[in-house]
C-alpha cells in the first residue's frame, strides 16, 4: 500500500508482532519496495547521505489507483532537517523515467515517505512523489490499457571542502 494511515497502522503493530514472533512485511512492491533496495545500495556508496528521492509511476489494479488518488489529494508531511514538516499542496513536478514510460507528472505523498524515514533515520531530507493515475473509468480489470510501472530513486551526498562544495548524485531507474 502507499496510503499513510495504512502504513501508520502496519507500523504501529511492530512492536507487539516482534513480541510474538511475527514479521510484518511492508513495502514489497516496486515502490515501496524495490526502489527502497536501491535507495539502501546507493547509500552505501556513501560517507553521508544529505537526500532521498524516490518517484514511481505506474498502477497494480484499480485498488493501488485508488489509493494513489487518495494519497495525491491528502496533506503532505515531508522529511526535512530530521523532522516532519506539514507542506502547502504542491503541483506536481516533471520526472524522467526510463523509456518507454518517459517524463510524467508526479507529485510529494507522505505514506510511503514514513516507510523511507524508517529506513533512514539519518537522513535529513527524504521524500516519495507518485505519478498521476490514469482517468476514472480508463482503468479496467478485463481490457486493460497497457501501462508500464516505473521507479525513478536518487541519492544525493554532499562533499565539502575548505575550497568548495560538490554535490554527488546517484541515480537508479527501473520499469516493469
Amino acid at each position: 500500500t502507499d496510503e499513510h494511515e495504512t502504513l501508520d497502522q502496519l507500523r504501529a503493530l511492530a512492536p507487539n508482532a516482534e513480541r510474538s514472533g511475527v514479521t510484518i512485511a511492508i513495502g514489497c512492491g516496486l515502490a515501496p519496495g524495490l526502489a527502497d533496495v536501491l535507495a539502501r545500495h546507493a547509500a552505501s556508496l556513501f560517507d553521508t547521505v544529505d537526500e532521498i528521492r524516490i518517484a514511481r509511476t505506474g498502477w497494480a489494479g484499480p485498488a493501488c489507483v485508488a489509493t494513489a488518488r487518495h494519497e495525491r489529494r491528502a496533506l503532505v508531511h515531508s522529511w526535512r532537517g530530521g523532522g516532519w514538516h506539514e507542506d502547502r499542496p504542491q503541483g506536481d513536478a516533471l520526472v524522467w523515467f526510463p523509456e518507454p514510460i518517459g517524463a510524467r507528472d508526479c507529485r510529494p505523498v507522505t505514506g510511503s515517505t514514513a516507510l523511507l524515514v524508517d529506513a533512514f533515520p539519518e537522513t535529513p531530507r527524504s521524500g516519495v512523489q507518485i505519478g498521476e493515475p490514469p482517468p476514472r473509468g480508463r482503468f479496467r480489470r478485463r481490457g486493460l490499457d497497457p501501462e508500464w510501472g516505473a521507479a525513478r530513486v536518487e541519492v544525493r551526498d554532499r562533499k565539502s571542502t575548505r575550497l568548495n562544495s560538490s554535490h554527488i548524485t546517484i541515480s537508479y531507474a527501473v520499469f516493469c
